[in-house]
């Protein structure tokens, strides 16, 4: 079973630790996130999507394993996130979990990157190329609504 030759061996078990850096909320988990621990990875999300203003790095470099309702509560933050203006960053080094978002499919959709340090130098880029965007419109980028609605 495929599944179960993943897994490592032993009692299941997830810590998160929350560090507020600058600029942005770093969450580091340590042990497995699947079906039997995710509500503590969603819970820890879910209060910075609520409470935090920051953009937000889930930093899963300890991490042993990781399922698909791991890779679902993920999904479901970054587009919580993503509407309000803020990123969601995933910090992961090669081995078993950093293949399950290769396999998966989701390295660019979730911004899987090896360092911090990375997720910052992206998000400075991305930043950057939408405020260009936005001056070379000019007006702030809402001129298509705009357009839309005097149609």
């Amino acid at each position: 079973m495929i599944g179960r030759s993943l897994r490592p061996r032993g009692p299941v078990a997830l810590r998160l630790t929350r560090r507020v850096r600058a600029e942005l909320t770093v969450l580091e988990l340590a042990g497995e996130v699947d079906l039997l621990t995710v509500s503590r990875l969603a819970a820890g999300l879910d209060d910075e999507v609520r409470h935090g203003d920051s953009d937000v790095i889930v930093d899963l470099r300890p991490v042993q394993f990781i399922d698909s309702s791991g890779l679902h509560v993920l999904l479901g933050a970054q587009r919580r996130l993503a509407r309000q203006g803020r990123g969601l960053g995933i910090v992961c080094t090669p081995g078993p979990v950093l293949r399950v978002f290769e396999l998966s499919r989701l390295l660019d959709t979730l911004d899987v990157v090896d360092s911090v340090r990375e997720f910052r130098r992206r998000r400075v880029s991305s930043l950057a190329r939408r405020r260009a965007a936005r001056a070379q419109s000019g007006d702030g980028g809402d001129a298509p609504t705009r357009a839309a609605h005097e149609r």
